[in-house]
């Protein structure tokens, strides 16, 4: 969530930007040279599929949790094979389950 205000901030702009100038959406990329728009929706979209989980039922919820905990463990323990520094929620020995989400 470190970075959701600013993203929620980011699409805010550019939702304004568009509804200001009368751009069509389909007419976003002309404008956007540089895809700093298009990139900025996509990871926003990422991000809020990200934070979506905890509104849906606790059955899909806890599947989606422990499949993304499941990927994180197994980056973990190849991390911790090549004997470098295993990453944040990647340690299937010390993460908290309940905390991680």
């Amino acid at each position: 969530m470190s970075h959701h205000f600013s993203s929620v901030s980011c699409i805010t702009n550019i939702v304004e930007q568009v509804e200001r100038d009368n751009i069509s959406w389909s007419d976003l990329r002309q404008i956007d040279k540089d895809n700093n728009i298009v990139k900025n929706i996509m990871n926003f979209m990422i991000h809020l599929a990200d934070i979506s989980n905890p509104s849906k039922s606790l059955e899909v919820a806890k599947y989606w949790a422990d499949c993304a905990l499941s990927e994180f463990f197994a980056q973990g323990d190849l991390e911790a094979e090549q004997g470098i520094p295993v990453s944040p929620l990647c340690d299937r020995n010390s993460t908290d389950l309940g905390r991680s989400q």
